[in-house]
C-alpha cells in the first residue's frame, strides 16, 4: 500500500512539474513574439537575448524563421551605402552583396530587418532595440 501512494504521488509531482513547464515555455517572450509577432516582446528579445554575431540558428531558435529577403532589400541597402546620405553608424559592419536580411513581424510597425554574413548576425546593437520603438509610439500613441 505504502508503494502505491509512493508511486501515485510520485506521478501527480511529475505531471504538476510538467504543466509547470509548459506553462513557463508558453509565455515566454520567444513564445510570445512566436504566436503574436508583437513589436514589444521582438524589441526585448532583441535587446537581451540577441548579439552581435549570433548563428542564425541561434536567433531563428528565439525569433522563428522569419522571411528572408528575396535580395530586393538586399539592393536597396546597397544602394544607399553608396549614396552621401549612407549614415555608417546605422551598418558599421558594412552591406556587402552577399549578405542575407531576414524580416521579423513586428505589429504594428511591419518588420524589422536582421542582416546576416556567412551565418553570423551583423550590424546588430542590443541597445538600439532597449525600451520601446519611439517612431511607432509616436504614429500610434502607444
Amino acid at each position: 500500500m505504502k508503494r502505491l501512494y509512493a508511486i501515485a504521488s510520485l506521478l501527480i509531482l511529475t505531471l504538476v512539474a510538467s504543466v509547470v513547464l509548459l506553462l513557463i515555455g508558453y509565455n515566454s517572450p520567444s513564445s510570445r513574439y512566436q504566436r503574436e509577432h508583437d513589436v514589444v516582446n521582438l524589441r526585448y528579445l532583441l535587446s537581451t537575448q540577441v548579439v552581435q554575431g549570433d548563428s542564425m540558428r541561434h536567433v531563428k531558435s528565439l525569433l522563428g524563421p522569419g522571411s528572408a529577403d528575396d535580395g530586393s532589400y538586399l539592393g536597396v541597402m546597397l544602394s544607399w551605402q553608396s549614396s552621401p546620405n549612407f549614415i555608417p553608424a546605422a551598418s558599421p559592419d558594412g552591406i556587402r552583396a552577399g549578405d542575407l536580411f531576414i524580416n521579423y513581424a513586428a505589429k504594428p510597425k511591419p518588420s524589422y530587418p536582421l542582416q546576416f554574413r556567412d551565418g553570423k548576425l551583423v550590424n546588430h546593437d542590443p541597445a538600439w532595440f532597449a525600451g520601446p520603438d519611439d517612431t511607432i509610439s509616436s504614429l500610434t500613441g502607444l
